[in-house]
């Protein structure tokens, strides 16, 4: 059941029910009450009564009470009786590009749901420059004057977005995403001029393949360049390969005794589970007395474990 329909059930149910009680009891997390069901409030189907209270928290209080009509309302709904007439069509496609949703919803006597479904439907969207009212679940919007959009057209072909940040003054991030917008690419000369500052003209194999063999250490650990199908291995485990059967690093890994990684001798290595290692890895804030019972603790619990 949606949230609509279980609001219009409750105030059906129990007229006169206040906004807080049907927060409560539906659990709506703080959901605008009177905006899920404004369609029906604006069509004289919900009444809305606003009681003045004085109890220190809040001003007015909110009730809700049924229509004779209500029923009837709720199952032309449920049937789809409220379609998009065309006259309905054409304001929102007029309405939709400046104009907040909630305010549209309101005119045309829907709800934001409704409004962002049926411009999703029609392939409408909000203007550029459009900027969203205050507290808009988006944030604010970056708002383009017509001659900045201009020098974002004749300009970024050929300009770095550095220099159009600086020009704009924007940030790279809203330079890209209106130049996607505006479907605006990189021309080939400054994509060849790319190519002439990163490799000088006349050089030839500029990037040059590692040989087999290879060893890099890349972020503390020794890889080794296997071939160019299987690439960069890390250096400890083809050393457990060569003297035991290869291990699913999704499952295990490698321990390192002396906690150098660097030494990859198989004296060195240790296969151990992910929790085994993590359970060893957290020990290492211990005293060394501690860290020999918590070793043996987490083998002698393996060998239960694996008798079991």
């Amino acid at each position: 059941m949606s949230y609509t329909k279980a609001i219009l059930q409750l105030i059906q149910d129990q007229p006169g029910i206040c906004e807080e009680d049907i927060v409560a009891v539906l659990q709506l997390d703080g959901r605008d009450v009177s905006g899920s069901i404004w369609p029906y409030i604006k069509r004289g189907h919900v009444i809305v009564n606003k009681e003045p209270v004085s109890d220190g928290r809040r001003k007015i209080k909110k009730t809700f009470a049924p229509s004779p009509n209500l029923s009837t309302a709720m199952q032309n709904a449920a049937q789809g009786y409220e379609r998009w007439g065309t006259g309905d069509v054409e304001l929102l496609t007029n309405l939709y590009p400046h104009n907040a949703n909630a305010a549209i919803a309101r005119h045309l006597g829907r709800t934001v749901q409704q409004i962002e479904g049926k411009a999703r439907k029609l392939g409408l969207r909000k203007a550029i420059g459009y900027i969203p009212p205050e507290g808009h679940r988006f944030g604010p919007r970056v708002l383009w004057s017509d001659e900045e959009l201009t020098i974002l057209k004749h300009q970024y072909p050929d300009s770095t977005i550095a220099t159009l940040s600086a020009v704009l003054a924007k940030t790279s991030s809203q330079i890209l995403v209106m130049a996607r917008k505006l479907g605006l690419k990189k021309s080939a000369a400054f994509w060849k001029s790319v190519g002439e500052r990163i490799a000088p003209l006349g050089t030839e194999n500029w990037i040059t393949a590692h040989p087999v063999g290879t060893e890099k250490i890349w972020s503390g650990y020794v890889y080794i360049k296997v071939d160019d199908t299987e690439g960069w291995v890390s250096k400890h485990r083809l050393a457990w390969r060569a003297h035991h059967e290869d291990y699913n690093p999704k499952t295990h890994s490698i321990w390192f005794i002396d906690r150098n990684p660097l030494n990859c001798d198989i004296s060195n290595l240790e296969l151990l589970t992910k929790l085994e290692h993590a359970n060893r890895s957290s020990g290492i804030r211990y005293p060394e007395e501690l860290r020999s019972v918590i070793n043996i603790y987490n083998k002698l619990r393996k060998v239960i474990n694996e008798q079991h």
